[in-house]
């Protein structure tokens, strides 16, 4: 083997190395809130490391769902016993509504802001991963950035095509 496709042999091998353990260390990180919102109609809750892949979410969702109950009130259910839970990646934090006239500006229209909130750095991008609904009859749908998902309370998932 010539020198050329030794080291091209090691580079690749070595690239491959770095992204595998930086893609394992990036995903086996547990899943943190760092906060809840509720604005009466639904719930939002900012997240970090959340699972990647569909089923891991709603296995997180399930796994999770008493805790968010006792912690944080959770989903809030209407009279009717539905609610809407939406999750957002947290990703770089907090930010201030720009200045500029928020109809007119590219500036603004990725963000999500809290009234809740009265500092100024009220705003989070919006990177919505994960949105759960139950509906008044009781069907639970998931929908996720690859899939929509419909659970009729026999724990068995239901693909809908989007």
């Amino acid at each position: 083997m010539s020198n050329f496709k030794k080291i091209v042999t090691i580079t690749l091998i070595a690239v491959v190395a770095f992204f595998s353990v930086f893609f394992m260390y990036k995903y086996s990180q547990p899943t943190m809130i760092a906060d809840v919102h509720k604005d009466g109609i639904s719930s939002t809750v900012l997240v970090m490391n959340f699972p990647v892949t569909d089923k891991g979410k709603i296995n997180w969702w399930n796994d999770n769902k008493a805790m968010l109950k006792e912690k944080f009130n959770i989903p809030v259910e209407k009279k009717d016993g539905s609610y809407i839970v939406f999750f957002h990646d947290f990703g770089k934090g907090y930010k201030e509504m720009p200045e500029s006239v928020p109809r007119l500006s590219f500036e603004t229209t990725d963000l999500r802001c809290f009234d809740d909130m009265k500092e100024k750095e009220n705003c989070i991008e919006k990177d919505l991963i994960f949105l759960i609904h139950k509906s008044a009859n009781g069907l639970i749908w998931y929908t996720t950035f690859d899939g929509y998902y419909k659970d009729e309370g026999d724990g068995k998932l239901i693909e809908i095509s989007r």
